[in-house]
């Protein structure tokens, strides 16, 4: 292998994985006609807020280490045997991590609105943040301010996008090298995330708490 394909693929990991910090778009059920002339309401809404910006910092959190766990397990793979290897860890330890990381009611996964693994097929509300956040993003907004929250049902949910990096193409544009396209459709039979540009959003990170309280 040569020397450039290696801080190539290295490179190639981060994208897989993009942290992002920025303001935080709420999406909550709350029925804002309830918080009028009411300040124990008022009083209990603040509650709310602060506890879902704890519950976003640990959402965060999660992310934080899933990404990290998964960076340093495709490195190995690719120093191990190149790009086509790091496909089947890819596929192999992306959901024991995932699954590590689910406990205390949490649970964390990936998804996209072009789908690598079926199983990571958005919800509704997903979709329709993915769908929001792409046209946010192609129409100018940065990546970083594309991340939003619900509680509903006693449930909390954090997602937060993941934009398309220029060695993401690599595995997802629209030129994937034969052998490595071979490869990902040997793992992936019914891929769907190829195709990117660096005008779209990769997909996005959701972290979900259920069986929540909120503070009083």
């Amino acid at each position: 292998m040569s020397q450039t394909k290696p801080i190539m693929s290295v490179a190639l990991l981060f994208c897989v994985s993009h942290m992002l910090s920025a303001n935080t778009l709420q999406e909550t059920s709350i029925d804002a006609a309830s918080i009028q002339g009411s300040a124990a309401t008022a009083t209990e809404l603040d509650q709310e807020a602060i506890k879902t910006e704890q519950l976003e910092v640990q959402a965060k959190q999660r992310i934080n280490v899933f990404s990290t766990q998964l960076k340093k397990a495709l490195l190995g793979a690719v120093q191990e045997n190149g790009l086509k290897h790091a496909v089947s860890v890819c596929k192999e330890q992306a959901p024991v991590i995932a699954q590590n990381l689910s406990t205390d009611d949490w649970t964390i996964a990936r998804t996209s609105l072009k789908t690598r693994n079926a199983e990571n097929t958005p919800s509704d509300w997903e979709h329709a943040m993915l769908t929001l956040f792409d046209q946010r993003y192609k129409a100018g907004d940065q990546a970083s301010s594309l991340h939003a929250s619900i509680v509903k049902d006693n449930n909390f949910k954090y997602i937060q996008a993941i934009p398309t990096g220029k060695l993401c193409l690599a595995c997802h544009g629209k030129s994937v090298e034969p052998s490595l396209l071979q490869q990902i459709q040997t793992n992936y039979p019914h891929d769907k995330a190829t195709g990117f540009t660096l005008q779209d959003l990769r997909g996005a990170f959701v972290v979900t708490k259920s069986a929540i309280t909120v503070s009083r």
